[in-house]
């Protein structure tokens, strides 16, 4: 077995993949990760209501599946990646990864902030099966002032584990329209599967919309 891996390939639509040299190859089946939820505000200049702000919660982790295949030229595995689950198929196995849940929205009148999406889930891989990371809830803030200018920020998207070493970093947000998490298929620096924070809300302006989460795929690194 390899003593060390080089990140070698990504992929991230459905299609077949084929290795050029014989050897050992790990995959990273990352999953889709949530959006952020919206955030929202309730304002009067009436000093018989309260003012509130709700910001929405962040979106989870796509979960992540690690598994470990000796391929040669004349082996193909099939990968299909859609939003919902990205899956890897080789010799009658199926390695999946579910994408993490959306951020819930942010609800002044009901003094609800929005709650953080799920991570996703994992299964089938021969090395590790991880669930993603839930992302954050928002916050909430109310007053009975008129006069006051409020504001409550989004949750951030879920924080990956060291060991989901290809999922995107966490998005945070302030109150503003949510950041949507790193997305990259760049050999060098893959960034697949996180979750995106949620809108945040100013009561005087506007309740701010969540951010999109980072699409799923796969990682391919080959044994050095």
């Amino acid at each position: 077995m390899p003593t060390s891996w080089i990140t070698h390939a990504v992929v991230a639509s459905t299609g077949s993949w084929s290795p050029t040299v014989a050897g050992w190859y790990q995959f990273y089946v990352i999953g889709q990760g949530g959006n952020g939820g919206s955030g929202d505000r309730q304002y009067s200049t009436s000093s018989f209501l309260i003012n509130r702000a709700a910001g929405g919660g962040g979106g989870g982790t796509g979960g992540v599946a690690i598994h470990q295949l000796y391929l040669t030229p004349s082996n193909s595995v099939s990968i299909t990646v859609s939003d919902s689950q990205t899956t890897l198929s080789y010799d009658g196995k199926t390695v999946t990864a579910t994408a993490g849940e959306n951020g819930g929205s942010g609800t002044a009148a009901a003094s609800s902030a929005g709650t953080g999406g799920a991570g996703g889930t994992a299964s089938g891989g021969n090395i590790s099966n991880l669930s993603g990371v839930q992302g954050d809830n928002g916050a909430f803030n109310s007053s009975g002032s008129s006069t006051s200018s409020l504001s409550a920020q989004g949750g951030a998207g879920g924080t990956p584990t060291a060991e989901m070493k290809y999922v995107a970093s966490a998005a945070s947000s302030g109150a503003a329209t949510g950041a949507a998490a790193p997305y990259s298929t760049d050999v060098s620096n893959p960034q697949l599967g996180g979750g995106a924070s949620g809108g945040g809300a100013r009561s005087r302006s506007s309740g701010y919309s969540g951010g999109a989460g980072a699409a799923g795929g796969v990682v391919i690194e080959a044994g050095a």
